[in-house]
């Protein structure tokens, strides 16, 4: 018993305060962290679908940051914050430091709920205490970080210069003196040294401004001719706008078009083929000069006009166009938050009776048997060469599992349910603001017996006159002709067991970050018939 004892505190043990009662708790490892947040919320008795952190008083403030292993101290002493319907955010002491959600997570938080869902009929606080919080530590374009501590290799804590601000940072954010790569991609070296103290006390030079940024990087990625040839061979998106053109050649025709994202010039070249009376190609990478040779090559150079920029920041020629097409559309539909400048350029410039293309689109989600893809990956250490490696199992689903799997193509044959509509845009009307937070209720019925490994989401657009009944899709269902965007896969840690006529029911959103804008979280609760509940939040972005 004595030795059972010693080895079971060989991890640090921390106080947490809730309504008055102080608890003790063991954190063995980094391993363990999810449990550790069941283990606390069921000991106070809290709903694991409230969403919670801690506070602790550092140098005379309030400090507030999530329940993560990773970020407690041995011997000192946290109050668990209970966040939800209950609590009001005028309670809340504003904190100088939150990491809360400066930047997707790597790991599902699988006892936490979204902002602004309805779980087992308690409302999520809406802009209150978290998000009011989130006023922290905030990154700016080449300002110096100096470093106070390295928590892990995703975020270490650091005081803004400038500022005077002390909190959390994200590593992939940050570049190391004036060195060009990121921190994480330095911290990812397998050679580097983890005791090296050359960066312990140093300045980190801030890789640039939230929106900045993300916009440089975003950008940036599309300036290479492999993304695009990539999409270019892709004959469901190609031939799928080309015929969208075609179909609506008639009112294209004579027509000023704008081609927002334009890259290659592909898009543009076909409205001008279809006899647009003008096109106005815009990008803000620079592929825009290889579009300009094939305009140019293709004889549309008197019809065409490219601009370099952000849609935001040009002024064209023209006050109003008829047309606005774009290919915008990313991962789970608005993962890269492109719709924002299609949004934009719409207010602006498109004339009355304009078209949009596409002019709808939809997202949708479906439960998945992906039994034969989870034999590659989990049942696969079952037996490796005669050598029994069951044991790796549960690490194989973590390290594995944990972010969604965008490079894959799932088959009809995997759907166990109808697909559930999520939501539809309709691009006449909707705004940037329909990308902050979207949910939705489910209740799906089985279609056969199986295994219910996840989710998988994909989505469809249409492009249609409005006063014209034909129209064309471009769709990314598994049912249709595979596409670079294949769909995304949401694998949860444990297989559930499904027979045909049984309900699966529950809670999806997906939510955009309030400072990446480029970023998302999808949040996804389900349970069979009145079996147990399961849930499980994904970080997404490009």
């Amino acid at each position: 018993m004595k030795n059972r004892q010693k080895k079971l505190y060989m991890g640090k043990v921390v106080q947490i305060v809730w309504k008055g009662t102080t608890k003790n708790f063991v954190i063995p490892s980094e391993k363990y962290n999810e449990d550790l947040k069941l283990l606390v919320l069921d000991e106070f008795g809290v709903d694991v679908s409230r969403r919670v952190g801690l506070c602790t008083r550092l140098e005379s403030a309030d400090v507030f940051l999530p329940l993560d292993a990773t970020l407690l101290e041995a011997g000192k002493e946290y109050q668990l914050k209970v966040y939800g319907s209950s609590a009001s955010p005028k309670a809340v002491v504003q904190p100088k430091v939150l990491p809360m959600e400066l930047v997707p997570v790597s790991k599902p938080m699988v006892s936490s709920s979204t902002h602004d869902m309805e779980i087992e009929g308690q409302p999520m606080a809406s802009q209150g205490a978290i998000q009011k919080a989130q006023q922290d530590f905030q990154i700016k374009r080449a300002k110096d970080v100096h470093v106070t501590q390295r928590v892990n290799n995703a975020w270490w804590s650091g005081k803004n210069l400038t500022t005077g601000e002390s909190g959390y940072f994200p590593t992939n954010y940050v570049s190391l003196g004036d060195q060009k790569i990121l921190l994480s991609e330095h911290l990812a070296n397998p050679h580097l040294d983890p005791n090296k103290p050359a960066y312990s006390h140093s300045k980190l030079n801030t890789s640039g401004t939230q929106e900045d940024y993300e916009d440089g990087w975003y950008f940036g990625g599309y300036n290479n001719l492999t993304i695009h040839h990539m999409m270019l061979s892709d004959n469901s998106r190609t031939q799928g706008y080309k015929n969208a053109v075609d179909n609506l050649a008639d009112f294209i025709k004579g027509k000023v078009v704008m081609d927002v994202g334009c890259g290659s010039g592909i898009l543009t070249s076909f409205c001008a083929m279809a006899g647009a009376k003008h096109v106005y190609g815009i990008d803000a990478s620079g592929i825009i000069e290889h579009a300009k040779k094939i305009v140019q090559s293709n004889n549309l150079s008197e019809r065409v006009t490219l601009m370099q920029g952000k849609i935001e920041e040009i002024i064209l020629p023209v006050e109003k166009v008829d047309v606005i097409i774009s290919e915008w559309m990313g991962s789970m539909l608005i993962v890269e938050s492109m719709i924002h400048s299609i949004c934009w350029a719409r207010d602006k410039y498109l004339a009355p009776g304009g078209v949009m293309m596409p002019s709808s689109a939809t997202l949708s989600i479906c439960p998945l048997d992906l039994t034969s893809y989870m034999n590659t990956y989990v049942g696969f250490w079952d037996d490796v060469c005669g050598v029994n490696m069951t044991v790796l199992k549960k690490d194989a689903v973590t390290e594995f599992f944990t972010m969604p799997q965008v490079t894959r193509q799932v088959q009809e044959s995997e759907m166990l349910t109808d697909p559930h509509l999520m939501f539809r845009l309709d691009m006449s009307v909707c705004t940037d603001h329909d990308l902050e937070m979207n949910v939705s209720q489910f209740d799906l019925v089985c279609l056969k017996d199986g295994t219910c490994h996840g989710f998988g989401g994909w989505f469809d657009v249409r492009f249609q006159h409005p006063n014209k009944p034909d129209f064309v899709d471009l769709s990314t269902d598994p049912k249709h002709q595979e596409t670079h965007w294949k769909q995304v896969m949401f694998i949860f840690d444990e297989p559930v067991k499904v027979k045909k006529g049984m309900h699966i029911k529950g809670t999806t959103s997906i939510s955009r970050n309030r400072y990446w804008k480029r970023h998302f979280q999808v949040y996804i609760k389900y349970q069979v018939e009145d079996g147990p509940t399961y849930q499980k939040r994904f970080a997404l972005w490009k």
